[in-house]
């Protein structure tokens, strides 16, 4: 069984590639969604 905050570090991820597939971003707008959301889920 997973804590909580280690299911939380997906999030940033998840929520990134949405809204970069919901833009129309391809490729590039996913891997960015990717990087803007790993930096979130690395922020305190």
């Amino acid at each position: 069984m997973c804590r909580f905050g280690e299911y939380m570090q997906y999030w940033g991820k998840i929520i990134g590639v949405a809204v970069a597939l919901l833009m129309g971003g391809g490729f590039w707008g996913v891997v960015l969604g990717l990087l803007i959301g790993h930096m979130f889920d690395k922020a305190p």
